[in-house]
């Protein structure tokens, strides 16, 4: 029962610290494409085309710092790297 008890415990934990980050992160201001997909966000876009097409679009559309969704995460690319 407390081994029970101990694991759903801990998926709440991690569940309430994965939506409290999404809304506390300074990421969140960033702009970015809208996400496809919450489990995969753009990782499945980004593989299936040429390699700097989505960014060259995402770049063009958000500027020059965009954030982008891959597995259960967010990346966040500059296009210019001299700050």
């Amino acid at each position: 029962q407390y081994l029970i008890l101990a694991i759903l415990l801990f998926i709440l934990y991690t569940l309430v610290s994965f939506l409290v980050s999404q809304y506390t992160s300074p990421l969140r201001f960033v702009p970015g494409p809208p996400s496809p997909s919450w489990l995969y966000g753009h990782l499945l876009q980004i593989l299936r085309t040429e390699p700097p097409e989505p960014f060259l679009t995402w770049f063009a559309q958000y500027g020059d710092t965009i954030k982008f969704k891959e597995f259960l995460g967010v990346s966040l690319s500059p296009l210019n790297i001299v700050a």
